[in-house]
């Protein structure tokens, strides 16, 4: 199965949180998003899914997904920079 790409905005409907609790999980080290060339950030769909599967409930969906590519539409591959590309781009 092939892991998915999700944008913050569809990563924080997927949770049911604002993209900003996203911002912020990031910075406290609970996800690493991947980056786009252009610095964006794209999270995996198995990597939320894990962290609605191990938060026990904690993390509240805003919809019953019963099959998630429903309401997440699939989106052209983005390019991903490897992480030394993204560091030299912040400096």
């Amino acid at each position: 199965m092939k892991d998915e790409l999700l944008t913050i905005q569809q990563a924080a409907d997927l949770l049911g949180v604002s993209s900003k609790t996203l911002r912020r999980w990031e910075a406290k080290g609970h996800l690493t998003p991947q980056r786009t060339i252009g610095n964006q950030r794209r999270y995996s769909r198995i990597e939320l899914t894990a962290m609605i599967q191990k938060s026990n409930g904690k993390v509240k969906l805003a919809a019953p997904v019963t099959n998630p590519q429903q309401i997440i539409p699939q989106s052209p591959e983005p390019q991903i920079l490897p992480q030394s590309a993204v560091e030299e781009n912040v400096s």
